[in-house]
């Protein structure tokens, strides 16, 4: 896939709907502006920013006291609930496609609010009054729910009167375009409104965009772009990244890049066709800090809990060639900054200095570097590396912030290696695990590993990071070679 969209003649646009024409969009689009009340309905629907915390503490402390609370205790707990939610992700910015409904919200709130829960009850522990808070928590829990459910049917009734649908173009080869298309007119719940088509040109088994792609969206003052492949074609999703960053449009694919991904919460549901919501083309990407917390926490954990393992890999390194214990490389980290990652030692001493002659033996592809049965690794580094032990002294990476936990795998190479799409990966902190490392098989390609990371990237929570946590060590016992070098 190029890293730029290939120019081609000029695309067929026709209309998608009842929408004004190209030159007229900018007008319609203000003067049908969405009216006050239902921006503030979809926040809070939508759990976005600060809106929806204000609302989730009020409905929280009412719930609170009408559970037989004190009005302080009501409030503290209403303020743990919020400050949970915060630090779980449970605020981030979010597309219409991926708040349709309530079970999205059930997915989001599940992990911070047991959490929450737990750390309410563990200190409360076997109080006098321990029974009621925990008829509270329920209540809580009841009630915020039924919040959402009550904003969706009035969300959903107000977007199928055509309040508070998004101008959106879709772009892609063949039928499957007409049939997104029709899809989005028929579920106008979804939020997005297509108000023009522009035809992409198939090529090489790539869909190429318009190069005028970015004027086509501030001409018909589109807020979403939807890219559509029919099946035979992969669309050219890292042309369109770096066509249009920096546009506040939101982006969402259809499949196929939809089976690349690992997660069916990425996935949103338009008449039964599935919709991979990418995100926004600006560049923001909101890093919260519950993320950074959390890896605090477990980082530090961990670290007490492997100190035996830690100091037995260290002497076992010693006494194989008597050679340094830690092997310091520097890598690509958070916005693009470099620093030094700390791995046990698994090469002989200089393994650096001879890639040079093993470029010709690389078996992967892009920036990254893999030798099958690589002469450099010693007899204990084998070992170390089928399991990843090698990795663990990460961990005081993770505890100086130069890594995370959970995220992209950071690369030995230079920042301006990476061009205006895998880039983008920069935007969270490098991770010691991550989609790569739970993807079975060793046959992901550089471009493959790319789109996981710009999933996490978009879907970041902190359930996922848990869900690839748990799912790290089932991945190593399965997994017959050492990881990517």
């Amino acid at each position: 896939m190029s890293d730029a969209a290939v120019a081609l003649d000029a695309p067929a646009i026709r209309e998608a709907g009842p929408a004004a024409a190209p030159a007229d969009a900018a007008a319609h689009a203000a003067a049908h502006a969405t009216p006050a009340w239902f921006s503030i309905l979809e926040v809070i629907h939508g759990g976005t920013g600060w809106a929806a915390a204000v609302a989730d503490l009020l409905v929280v402390a009412i719930a609170a006291l009408f559970a037989g609370t004190a009005p302080l205790t009501g409030i503290l707990l209403a303020a743990l609930v919020v400050v949970g939610f915060g630090v779980g992700g449970v605020y981030a910015p979010r597309s219409p496609l991926e708040t349709q409904g309530v079970l999205w919200y059930l997915s989001r709130v599940a992990a911070p609010f047991a959490v929450t829960c737990a750390g309410v009850l563990l200190v409360v522990g076997e109080a006098r009054h321990s029974h009621r808070l925990l008829a509270a928590l329920v209540t809580i829990g009841v009630t915020l729910v039924v919040l959402r459910v009550a904003t969706w049917t009035a969300v959903a009734r107000a977007r199928r009167a055509g309040v508070g649908l998004r101008r959106t173009v879709v772009v892609g080869t063949g039928s499957a375009v007409r049939a997104v298309v029709e899809g989005l007119r028929r579920n106008p719940e979804a939020g997005l409104l297509p108000v023009a088509q522009l035809e992409a040109k198939a090529r090489d088994g790539i869909a190429s965009l318009p190069a005028d792609l970015p004027e086509q969206l501030e001409r018909w003052a589109a807020r979403d772009l939807v890219l559509v492949a029919d099946g035979e074609h992969d669309v050219d999703l890292a042309g369109c990244v770096a066509l249009c960053h920096g546009l506040p449009v939101d982006l969402a694919v259809w499949p196929p890049l939809g089976q690349m991904l690992l997660r069916p919460g990425f996935v949103s549901q338009v008449a039964g066709r599935p919709l991979v919501t990418i995100g926004n083309l600006s560049g923001s990407r909101p890093f919260l800090v519950g993320k950074r917390l959390f890896d605090i926490l477990a980082a530090t954990a961990m670290l007490l809990l492997l100190t035996p393992l830690l100091l037995l890999t260290a002497l076992a390194i010693k006494l194989g060639d008597r050679g340094t214990v830690l092997f310091r490389q520097k890598r690509v980290g958070y916005r693009g900054t470099e620093f030094t990652m700390f791995k046990f030692r698994t090469m002989v001493p200089g393994a650096e200095q001879l890639v040079v002659s093993l470029r010709d033996r690389n078996a992967a592809d892009g920036l990254l570097f893999k030798i099958e049965s690589d002469p450099r690794i010693t007899r204990a580094g084998r070992l170390l590396r089928r399991f990843s032990i090698d990795e663990l002294p990460q961990l005081w990476n993770v505890l100086r912030g130069d890594m995370s936990l959970v995220g992209p795998r950071p690369l030995p190479v230079r920042p301006d290696d990476f061009g205006p799409i895998d880039s983008q990966r920069h935007n969270v902190p490098p991770g010691i695990t991550g989609y790569w490392q739970v993807t079975p098989g060793d046959g992901l390609t550089y471009r493959d590993m790319v789109r996981l990371d710009l999933a996490y990237v978009q879907g970041w929570s902190l359930w996922l990071d848990l869900v690839l946590l748990a799912r790290t060590l089932p991945s190593i016992v399965r997994r017959s070679r050492g990881p990517i070098y």
